[in-house]
């Protein structure tokens, strides 16, 4: 009977070391499910903060390519301006040559309108 006795003892041991070292797995695992519990968590929050970063730059970008749009725009109506009045100034620049025969025409005192002055009409 002590025999028995003592493999039940030996038995017992075994079992409180089993014990221990599963309880001391069990709290392991434990500290790690809360340590990426915590990582997720954190992750979710970074992930969401991007989202919303990611949402204020593509609406920064849709407004700045409308400002671009809009002044893309405008340097086209300035251009056309510019090449009208170019072609303004070069009609009237041609106009205003006048041969100096009709120069001295227009000099002269004029009893009736000069016939130069019809020359300076657009």
């Amino acid at each position: 009977m002590r025999t028995e006795l003592d493999a039940a003892k030996a038995k017992l041991a075994d079992a409180q070391k089993a014990a221990e070292m599963h309880g001391a797995s069990v709290a392991e695992l434990t500290g790690l499910n809360e340590k990426l519990t915590n990582e997720k968590t954190a992750a979710e929050k970074q992930i969401a903060q991007l989202r919303q970063a990611s949402e204020l730059s593509r609406a920064e970008f849709n407004e700045l390519k409308g400002r671009v749009s809009a002044n893309d725009q405008a340097a086209q109506s300035q251009l056309a301006t510019i090449n009208e009045l170019t072609a303004t100034n070069e009609k009237l620049t041609a106009q205003a040559r006048i041969s100096p025969r009709k120069l001295r025409h227009c000099a002269r005192p004029a009893t009736r309108p000069p016939r130069c002055a019809r020359t300076w009409t657009a």
